[in-house]
Protein backbone atom coordinates (compact mmCIF):
# COMPACT_ATOMS: atom_id res chain seq x y z
CA UNK A 1 0.00 0.00 0.00
CA UNK A 2 1.66 3.45 -1.02
CA UNK A 3 1.79 5.96 1.24
CA UNK A 4 2.99 9.38 1.08
CA UNK A 5 6.60 8.41 1.91
CA UNK A 6 6.12 6.79 -1.66
CA UNK A 7 4.52 8.99 -3.52
CA UNK A 8 6.80 11.83 -2.52
CA UNK A 9 9.96 10.12 -3.38
CA UNK A 10 8.75 8.89 -5.92
CA UNK A 11 7.87 12.15 -7.91
CA UNK A 12 11.80 13.61 -6.57
CA UNK A 13 13.46 10.80 -8.45
CA UNK A 14 10.30 12.02 -11.64
CA UNK A 15 11.96 15.50 -11.06
CA UNK A 16 15.93 14.02 -11.23
CA UNK A 17 15.05 11.86 -14.25
CA UNK A 18 13.77 14.72 -16.30
CA UNK A 19 17.31 16.24 -15.14
CA UNK A 20 18.71 13.89 -17.25
CA UNK A 21 16.52 14.31 -19.89
CA UNK A 22 14.86 11.00 -19.20
CA UNK A 23 10.75 10.43 -18.83
CA UNK A 24 9.75 9.19 -15.48
CA UNK A 25 6.66 7.42 -14.57
CA UNK A 26 5.74 6.37 -11.47
CA UNK A 27 3.57 2.72 -11.53
CA UNK A 28 0.92 2.73 -8.94
CA UNK A 29 -2.12 0.22 -9.33
CA UNK A 30 -4.16 1.55 -6.77
CA UNK A 31 -4.98 4.49 -4.94
CA UNK A 32 -5.69 4.55 -0.81
CA UNK A 33 -7.20 7.61 1.70
CA UNK A 34 -3.60 8.27 2.18
CA UNK A 35 -2.44 9.53 -0.97
CA UNK A 36 -5.73 10.20 -2.48
CA UNK A 37 -5.36 14.43 -1.76
CA UNK A 38 -1.44 14.06 -4.02
CA UNK A 39 -3.20 12.08 -7.05
CA UNK A 40 -5.82 14.36 -7.50
CA UNK A 41 -3.79 16.84 -7.38
CA UNK A 42 -1.09 15.49 -10.32
CA UNK A 43 -4.60 15.04 -11.83
CA UNK A 44 -5.36 17.93 -12.14
CA UNK A 45 -2.19 19.35 -13.56
CA UNK A 46 -0.46 19.50 -16.68
CA UNK A 47 2.96 18.64 -15.64
CA UNK A 48 2.03 15.20 -13.70
CA UNK A 49 -1.48 14.38 -15.02
CA UNK A 50 0.06 11.73 -17.43
CA UNK A 51 2.56 10.21 -15.18
CA UNK A 52 0.87 7.28 -13.82
CA UNK A 53 1.07 3.92 -15.44
CA UNK A 54 -0.23 0.58 -13.83
CA UNK A 55 1.62 -2.48 -13.71
CA UNK A 56 0.52 -3.95 -17.16
CA UNK A 57 1.87 -0.63 -18.63
CA UNK A 58 4.84 -0.72 -17.08
CA UNK A 59 5.22 -4.40 -18.62
CA UNK A 60 5.38 -2.80 -22.15
CA UNK A 61 6.67 0.42 -21.81
CA UNK A 62 10.42 -1.16 -19.71
CA UNK A 63 13.00 -1.62 -22.43
CA UNK A 64 16.49 -2.84 -22.12
CA UNK A 65 17.79 0.52 -20.90
CA UNK A 66 14.91 1.50 -18.29
CA UNK A 67 16.26 1.87 -14.92
CA UNK A 68 13.48 0.66 -12.45
CA UNK A 69 14.06 2.28 -9.07
CA UNK A 70 12.29 0.41 -5.65
CA UNK A 71 11.45 2.96 -3.21
CA UNK A 72 10.31 2.73 1.04
CA UNK A 73 11.41 -1.05 0.56
CA UNK A 74 12.97 -4.04 -0.36
CA UNK A 75 10.73 -7.16 0.92
CA UNK A 76 9.71 -9.02 -2.18
CA UNK A 77 6.38 -9.57 -0.38
CA UNK A 78 5.64 -5.71 -0.48
CA UNK A 79 6.98 -4.35 -4.07
CA UNK A 80 3.85 -4.01 -6.62
CA UNK A 81 5.18 -6.42 -9.31
CA UNK A 82 7.94 -8.81 -8.40
CA UNK A 83 7.39 -9.54 -12.34
CA UNK A 84 8.36 -6.41 -13.20
CA UNK A 85 11.58 -6.23 -11.05
CA UNK A 86 12.36 -9.02 -12.56
CA UNK A 87 12.21 -7.65 -15.76
CA UNK A 88 14.93 -4.70 -15.68
CA UNK A 89 18.02 -5.33 -16.65
CA UNK A 90 18.87 -2.15 -14.34
CA UNK A 91 17.28 -1.99 -10.70
CA UNK A 92 17.66 0.30 -7.97
CA UNK A 93 16.46 0.26 -4.40
CA UNK A 94 16.57 3.19 -2.05
CA UNK A 95 14.95 2.05 1.47
CA UNK A 96 15.32 3.60 4.83
CA UNK A 97 13.98 0.07 6.62
CA UNK A 98 15.97 -2.69 7.97
CA UNK A 99 16.91 -5.17 5.94
CA UNK A 100 14.47 -7.88 5.44
CA UNK A 101 14.84 -11.80 5.01
CA UNK A 102 12.69 -11.95 1.70
CA UNK A 103 15.08 -8.77 0.12
CA UNK A 104 14.74 -8.09 -3.46
CA UNK A 105 17.46 -9.73 -5.17
CA UNK A 106 20.77 -8.37 -6.73
CA UNK A 107 19.58 -4.50 -7.47
CA UNK A 108 22.39 -3.17 -9.53
CA UNK A 109 22.36 -0.48 -6.71
CA UNK A 110 20.72 -0.55 -3.24
CA UNK A 111 20.65 2.82 -1.35
CA UNK A 112 19.73 1.41 2.56
CA UNK A 113 20.16 3.94 5.12
CA UNK A 114 18.57 2.64 8.35
CA UNK A 115 19.20 6.15 10.11
CA UNK A 116 17.31 7.78 7.33
CA UNK A 117 14.06 9.25 8.46
CA UNK A 118 12.24 8.43 5.42
CA UNK A 119 12.78 7.24 1.94
CA UNK A 120 11.60 11.05 1.05
CA UNK A 121 14.91 11.88 3.20
CA UNK A 122 17.15 9.93 0.88
CA UNK A 123 15.75 11.15 -2.40
CA UNK A 124 16.04 14.98 -1.40
CA UNK A 125 19.80 14.56 0.07
CA UNK A 126 20.45 12.75 -3.27
CA UNK A 127 18.89 16.02 -4.83
CA UNK A 128 20.82 18.48 -3.35
CA UNK A 129 24.17 17.28 -5.08
CA UNK A 130 22.28 15.05 -8.18
CA UNK A 131 22.97 19.14 -10.35
CA UNK A 132 24.14 22.14 -9.97
CA UNK A 133 20.85 24.53 -9.53
CA UNK A 134 18.38 21.74 -9.65
CA UNK A 135 15.78 22.59 -7.96
CA UNK A 136 11.77 20.44 -7.13
CA UNK A 137 8.84 22.12 -8.09
CA UNK A 138 6.87 23.49 -4.95
CA UNK A 139 4.21 20.10 -6.00
CA UNK A 140 7.43 18.38 -5.59
CA UNK A 141 9.00 19.49 -2.56
CA UNK A 142 5.98 19.72 -0.33
CA UNK A 143 5.00 16.16 -1.41
CA UNK A 144 8.93 14.99 -0.09
CA UNK A 145 8.01 16.93 2.96
CA UNK A 146 4.73 15.53 3.52
CA UNK A 147 6.23 12.04 3.33
CA UNK A 148 9.05 13.21 5.88
CA UNK A 149 6.16 14.61 7.96
CA UNK A 150 4.47 11.41 7.83
CA UNK A 151 7.23 8.71 8.43
CA UNK A 152 8.47 10.84 11.70
CA UNK A 153 5.14 11.93 12.95
CA UNK A 154 5.45 15.35 12.44
CA UNK A 155 9.26 15.33 13.07
CA UNK A 156 8.50 13.64 16.45
CA UNK A 157 10.88 10.14 15.88
CA UNK A 158 13.38 9.17 13.83
CA UNK A 159 14.44 12.50 13.65
CA UNK A 160 17.91 13.48 12.89
CA UNK A 161 19.93 16.66 12.10
CA UNK A 162 19.65 15.67 8.55
CA UNK A 163 16.29 15.09 8.64
CA UNK A 164 15.79 19.25 9.12
CA UNK A 165 18.52 20.19 7.10
CA UNK A 166 16.30 18.31 4.49
CA UNK A 167 13.47 19.89 5.21
CA UNK A 168 15.22 23.00 5.14
CA UNK A 169 16.27 22.50 1.75
CA UNK A 170 12.14 21.47 0.76
CA UNK A 171 10.94 24.62 2.20
CA UNK A 172 13.49 27.43 0.47
CA UNK A 173 12.87 24.87 -3.00
CA UNK A 174 8.87 25.94 -2.27
CA UNK A 175 7.15 23.55 0.28
CA UNK A 176 4.08 24.85 1.34
CA UNK A 177 3.32 23.97 4.49
CA UNK A 178 -0.38 24.57 4.22
CA UNK A 179 -0.24 21.82 1.19
CA UNK A 180 1.20 19.29 3.19
CA UNK A 181 -1.92 19.68 5.69
CA UNK A 182 -4.65 19.16 3.24
CA UNK A 183 -2.52 16.28 2.14
CA UNK A 184 -3.33 14.42 5.68
CA UNK A 185 -7.00 15.83 6.20
CA UNK A 186 -9.76 12.93 6.74
CA UNK A 187 -13.20 12.64 6.44
CA UNK A 188 -15.55 12.62 9.07
CA UNK A 189 -16.18 8.78 8.77
CA UNK A 190 -12.02 7.66 9.24
CA UNK A 191 -11.85 10.64 11.93
CA UNK A 192 -14.99 8.38 14.10
CA UNK A 193 -13.83 4.96 13.23
CA UNK A 194 -10.26 5.82 14.47
CA UNK A 195 -11.81 7.21 17.35
CA UNK A 196 -13.48 4.04 17.97
CA UNK A 197 -10.93 1.95 17.77
CA UNK A 198 -8.50 4.37 19.84
CA UNK A 199 -11.86 3.54 22.25
CA UNK A 200 -11.82 0.34 22.22
CA UNK A 201 -8.08 -0.70 22.46
CA UNK A 202 -6.95 -2.83 25.56
CA UNK A 203 -3.56 -2.42 27.43
CA UNK A 204 -1.45 -4.70 28.56
CA UNK A 205 1.77 -4.50 31.17
CA UNK A 206 4.48 -2.38 30.41
CA UNK A 207 2.30 0.57 28.32
CA UNK A 208 1.40 -1.73 25.67
CA UNK A 209 -2.41 -1.51 23.79
CA UNK A 210 -3.84 -3.67 21.25
CA UNK A 211 -6.99 -2.89 19.06
CA UNK A 212 -8.64 -3.94 15.95
CA UNK A 213 -10.13 -2.79 12.87
CA UNK A 214 -12.81 -4.68 11.14
CA UNK A 215 -13.03 -5.66 7.42
CA UNK A 216 -16.15 -3.90 7.01
CA UNK A 217 -14.79 -0.33 8.10
CA UNK A 218 -13.31 1.50 5.37
CA UNK A 219 -9.76 2.05 4.82
CA UNK A 220 -9.31 0.33 7.66
CA UNK A 221 -5.49 -0.04 7.29
CA UNK A 222 -4.66 3.52 7.41
CA UNK A 223 -7.30 3.72 10.11
CA UNK A 224 -4.88 1.38 12.21
CA UNK A 225 -2.07 2.97 11.68
CA UNK A 226 -3.44 6.43 12.36
CA UNK A 227 -4.95 4.90 15.81
CA UNK A 228 -1.67 3.26 16.90
CA UNK A 229 -0.04 6.78 16.36
CA UNK A 230 -3.25 8.29 18.13
CA UNK A 231 -2.64 5.79 21.35
CA UNK A 232 0.78 6.82 21.37
CA UNK A 233 -0.31 10.35 22.70
CA UNK A 234 -2.46 8.80 25.78
CA UNK A 235 -0.26 9.32 29.23
CA UNK A 236 1.19 5.63 30.36
CA UNK A 237 0.76 3.97 26.61
CA UNK A 238 4.54 2.98 25.50
CA UNK A 239 3.78 1.04 22.59
CA UNK A 240 0.69 0.10 20.32
CA UNK A 241 -0.58 -2.68 17.91
CA UNK A 242 -3.61 -2.25 16.00
CA UNK A 243 -4.58 -4.93 13.69
CA UNK A 244 -6.64 -4.72 10.55
CA UNK A 245 -8.19 -7.51 8.82
CA UNK A 246 -7.45 -7.50 5.19
CA UNK A 247 -8.94 -9.81 1.70
CA UNK A 248 -5.88 -12.21 2.59
CA UNK A 249 -5.40 -12.06 6.42
CA UNK A 250 -4.57 -9.81 8.84
CA UNK A 251 -2.09 -6.77 8.57
CA UNK A 252 -0.53 -5.27 12.01
CA UNK A 253 0.93 -1.23 12.74
CA UNK A 254 2.98 -1.02 15.54
CA UNK A 255 4.61 2.33 16.77
CA UNK A 256 6.29 3.02 20.19
CA UNK A 257 7.72 5.98 21.74
CA UNK A 258 10.93 4.09 21.68
CA UNK A 259 11.37 2.24 25.01
CA UNK A 260 9.49 -0.65 23.88
CA UNK A 261 11.16 -2.42 20.25
CA UNK A 262 7.96 -3.01 18.16
CA UNK A 263 10.33 -3.49 15.35
CA UNK A 264 11.65 -7.20 17.57
CA UNK A 265 8.20 -8.03 18.39
CA UNK A 266 6.93 -7.96 14.66
CA UNK A 267 9.77 -9.59 13.38
CA UNK A 268 9.31 -12.83 15.56
CA UNK A 269 5.71 -12.96 13.39
CA UNK A 270 7.17 -12.08 10.08
CA UNK A 271 7.21 -8.58 10.11
CA UNK A 272 9.96 -5.81 10.43
CA UNK A 273 10.79 -1.63 9.94
CA UNK A 274 11.87 0.30 12.51
CA UNK A 275 12.44 0.41 16.58
CA UNK A 276 9.58 2.74 16.67
CA UNK A 277 7.56 1.87 13.56
CA UNK A 278 6.63 -0.93 12.07
CA UNK A 279 4.56 -3.68 10.19
CA UNK A 280 3.42 -6.92 9.33
CA UNK A 281 1.39 -8.78 7.10
CA UNK A 282 -0.48 -12.47 8.46
CA UNK A 283 -1.91 -14.61 5.41
CA UNK A 284 -4.91 -16.99 5.85
CA UNK A 285 -5.52 -16.18 9.57
CA UNK A 286 -8.61 -15.02 12.07
CA UNK A 287 -8.33 -11.97 13.90
CA UNK A 288 -8.30 -13.86 17.37
CA UNK A 289 -5.55 -16.16 15.89
CA UNK A 290 -3.57 -12.90 14.79
CA UNK A 291 -4.29 -11.42 18.45
CA UNK A 292 -2.96 -14.60 20.06
CA UNK A 293 0.04 -14.73 17.81
CA UNK A 294 0.91 -10.82 18.36
CA UNK A 295 0.49 -11.21 22.16
CA UNK A 296 2.63 -14.05 22.85
CA UNK A 297 5.29 -12.10 20.68
CA UNK A 298 4.94 -8.88 23.26
CA UNK A 299 5.41 -11.68 26.00
CA UNK A 300 8.41 -13.33 24.91
CA UNK A 301 9.82 -10.21 23.98
CA UNK A 302 9.17 -8.55 27.13
CA UNK A 303 10.62 -12.36 29.05
CA UNK A 304 13.59 -11.43 26.47
CA UNK A 305 14.33 -7.83 28.08
CA UNK A 306 13.58 -8.83 31.34
CA UNK A 307 10.82 -6.93 31.80
CA UNK A 308 8.61 -7.21 35.08
CA UNK A 309 5.02 -7.60 34.15
CA UNK A 310 1.68 -9.75 35.07
CA UNK A 311 0.23 -12.05 32.40
CA UNK A 312 -3.00 -12.29 32.13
Amino acid sequence: NADMDCIGAALGLMRLSQCANRRGYIVLDESNATIEGALDSMAESKQYHDCIRTVDQALQLIRPTSVLVVVDTQRTSSVLSPQLYNKAAKTVIIDHHRRPVDSLSAPTLNYYEAGASSACEMVTEVMQYFADGLKPTPFESSALLAGMTMDTKSFAINTGARTFEAAGFLRRSGADTSMVKLMYQDDMTTFRNRAKVVENATIMDGGIAISTCSKDMPNNMLIAAQAADALLSIKGIQASFVLAETASGISISGRSLGQVNVQLILERIGGGGHLAVAGAQLKDITMNEAVDKLTDSIYSYLDEIGADYTRS
